[in-house]
């Protein structure tokens, strides 16, 4: 990942342990969510029925949507459980406070 790419998103205290964060960066909708130190950013609709994911839940390391109930690794971004989709899965760093993302557009 090289700096070229990363765009901040927010300063590392807006976002609490648990919550799921709807920001726009470069044009793109995008979620933000912590756990623990851990930031994770994902594309904000689910690919099934185009529901916004904010009003998702998620735990640990997975996302779900409450519409359906499909769930995804917010590592990878691979479908777990009944999800057919993958999501988009943006890299997350932390530096001096401060959150970016990595995009590629």
């Amino acid at each position: 990942m090289t700096s070229a790419n990363l765009v901040k998103a927010c300063e590392e205290n807006e976002i609490s342990e648990g919550d799921i964060v709807e920001i726009k960066i470069n044009g793109l909708d995008i979620i933000l969510m912590r756990n623990g130190e851990q930031f994770f950013a994902a594309q904000a609709i689910c690919p099934h029925m185009d529901e916004k994911l904010c009003n998702g839940l998620f735990k640990k390391t997975k996302l779900i949507c409450t519409k359906h109930l499909w769930q995804w690794d917010l590592e990878t971004g691979k479908p777990l459980g009944a999800a057919e989709k993958p999501i988009q899965i943006y890299k997350t760093t932390v530096k001096e406070g401060v959150v970016y993302v990595s995009v590629n557009n």
